[in-house]
């Protein structure tokens, strides 16, 4: 069974320079780290002193000056393993939910590899690398995102993107058991009143006799059985993103299902179970709400009713907005003035916003961070188009399972910089986005730009009423 521990807290932290788009490093320095220590999850670096106002709005933390001007650094952890290393073939992983900027990450003097995705989580195995009883240095470098002629490579999203620097979010120690359950899918249809669950299993290079068994259950009660597979695993490779392996399908009809709404935010729970031998190795809970949302012509429709969008959205600000209190509090006050659609805005918000908005009702637009209006990204490089499909592969394997998320916003204003050219990479997302998730479909927040008619609704940023009346054709939602 999986033991995780915890890696938040104090850090060591050495502010550095570095030029623009360097090699990563090789060397860990061993002298120089500052007295004060750094806060984790969170930033060195922050919004400029003109932004917020001069009482310091985004300064959290008061950290010195020169970190604040520091492009780069280290950060530095000496641990104890809390959990227990598995006996072999199993595994034990180290994770990040996320961190601001391109880094790079060593154990015990080794290299794990690199990571350029600033928002979404990322794993290494660290199972030969690991000192059970022993202490062990975690080092990781964050440098700037990378460039090409002054563009991003990736998607980089608005101001947090541009000026935030650091392990903005959780960092984890996890033993995982092989084989083990790399992926649940959970997928409701209304109009079918049936439930899918893909399972999805990974080995290790081993092979083993498996069973699954999925449940549903609402509260302490089992309120559906979806049976149990058998399924020889082997797979070549152990996977941490449950991008290969066995995938089995389970399937019910549900027909009195409680469905979730705005007004009625129901939650079931589904409950993974992986036996072999007889002896359950790896179980895994998935909290969903049974609803499906479509477009019929015009119309968005939730659960069978014609739903109109009433909507809210904002940047990301960093610290001040990096708690469930915060998007309770957001929330519950959109609602007060009739909202009851928020765009999570230019890049994708921290896991909580999700769970929030899945036990309050509120219908979330899961935007990624390929946010054009400034005219930054490298549309002319192959490799920032497979940045944004990595991306947006991450971000829907990371929120697809969320209720609350109606459906998926690819990009923000890329055609405005972009123009027609780039119809063929914003398509591209499109089509990745709909391979992982077929429940959910896809917009692309242009202003008055239906991306060649790939579009499936229609998107006005800027103008009147009146303007959106006139430039909307009557033949999309």
């Amino acid at each position: 069974m999986r033991t995780r521990q915890m890696l938040d807290g104090l850090w060591e932290f050495l502010p550095v320079g570095t030029a623009p788009d360097a090699p990563p490093p090789a060397d860990i320095p061993r002298a120089g780290f500052a007295a004060e220590r750094i806060r984790v999850p969170g930033y060195w670096r922050t919004f400029p002193p003109d932004v917020g106002g001069d009482w310091g709005a985004y300064d959290h933390y008061r950290y010195p000056p020169e970190w604040q001007a520091a492009p780069a650094a280290w950060y530095r952890l000496v641990f104890r393993p809390a959990v227990p290393v598995p006996d072999p073939p199993g595994r034990v992983r180290m994770g990040f939910d996320a961190v601001a900027g391109h880094s790079t990450v060593f154990l015990n003097g080794q290299a794990l590899g690199e990571n350029a995705d600033s928002f979404l989580p990322f794993a290494f195995d660290v199972t030969n690398l690991l000192r059970p009883d022993a202490d062990n240095e975690l080092c990781v470098h964050v440098a700037p995102p990378r460039t090409r002629a002054g563009l991003w490579l990736q998607p980089c999203g608005s101001w947090v993107g541009w000026h935030m620097r650091g392990i903005w979010q959780p960092v984890w120690l996890e033993t995982v058991p092989v084989p083990a359950i790399a992926d649940v899918f959970v997928q409701p249809s209304v109009r079918r009143q049936r439930l899918v669950v893909d399972v999805t299993l990974d080995g290790a290079g081993g092979a083993a006799d498996a069973t699954v068994r999925v449940a549903i259950r609402d509260g302490e009660r089992v309120v559906l059985h979806l049976g149990e597979q058998r399924a020889a695993v082997a797979v070549a490779h152990h996977s941490t993103a449950g991008e290969a392996g066995t995938v089995l399908r389970f399937e019910r009809a549900w027909p009195d299902a409680r469905c979730w709404s705005p007004e009625d935010p129901h939650l079931y729970h589904a409950r993974v179970e992986l036996a072999v031998d007889g002896r359950v190795v790896d179980t895994h809970w998935v909290r969903f709400g049974f609803r499906e949302f479509w477009i019929d012509a015009t119309r968005f429709v939730l659960n069978g009713r014609p739903l109109r969008l009433f909507g809210d959205s904002w940047h990301y600000m960093g610290v001040a907005q990096q708690t469930p209190a915060y998007a309770r509090t957001w929330f519950t006050f959109a609602r007060q003035f009739g909202v009851n659609a928020i765009r999570t805005h230019a890049m994708p918000y921290p896991p909580c916003y999700f769970d929030v908005a899945d036990e309050m009702g509120m219908l979330l637009i899961d935007e990624t961070a390929i946010y054009g209006s400034a005219g930054t990204l490298a549309f002319d490089a192959p490799e920032f188009w497979e940045a944004c499909r990595d991306h947006v592969r991450r971000l829907v394997r990371r929120d697809r399972n969320h209720p609350s998320v109606i459906f998926w916003s690819a990009v923000n204003e890329t055609v405005w910089k972009g123009g027609e050219r780039i119809f063929p990479g914003l398509v591209s997302l499109m089509e990745t986005a709909r391979a992982l998730d077929p429940t959910r479909f896809v917009s692309f927040d242009e202003n008055d730009c239906h991306v060649g008619g790939a579009a499936v609704t229609h998107a006005g940023h800027y103008g009147t009423p009146q303007h959106w009346e006139r430039s909307w054709r009557r033949d999309r939602p």
